[in-house]
């Protein structure tokens, strides 16, 4: 290859470059163009449910730092997250195919949370077969 050749290719080279990069430029302002009401107000929602999800965390974290039991604050609180973080997901514009897998996981979480006894509950769940099995003492 000449000199000439070379100086041709380097001359080329950079005038694709700036043909790509004003294209890009191009590209992000058509996507800035392109957010329609439907968009913004998807948007706006997925934040509102997000920040709702956020506080109601901190409200969880309140209540067991007065002294609540950990167990029973999850318990109760733990299938409202899940609710949370599914409508989020429906919201924010997954298709199905992304969610599927998730919300079966958080069905998996909510069982294992609502299905799940402490050795309290055990041990109250036998005294009150104790006391219908025996209604004298």
């Amino acid at each position: 290859m000449s000199e000439d050749d070379i100086n041709a290719l380097e001359a080329s080279i950079e005038d694709d470059l700036s043909n790509a990069r004003h294209e890009e430029s191009m590209n992000v302002t058509d996507m800035t163009q392109n957010i329609t009401p439907v968009h913004a107000l998807s948007f706006y929602s997925s934040i509102s449910i997000l920040a709702f999800g956020v506080i109601f965390v901190l409200i969880m974290a309140c209540l067991i730092n007065k002294g609540k039991n950990p167990g029973d604050v999850l318990r109760a609180c733990g299938t409202i997250l899940i609710v949370i973080s599914a409508i989020y997901l429906i919201v924010a514009g997954y298709s199905e195919d992304q969610i599927a897998p998730v919300i079966g996981l958080l069905g998996t979480i909510a069982g294992y949370i609502l299905g799940k006894s402490t050795p309290c509950d055990i041990d109250l769940k036998k005294t009150q077969l104790d006391k219908k099995s025996n209604p004298e003492g």
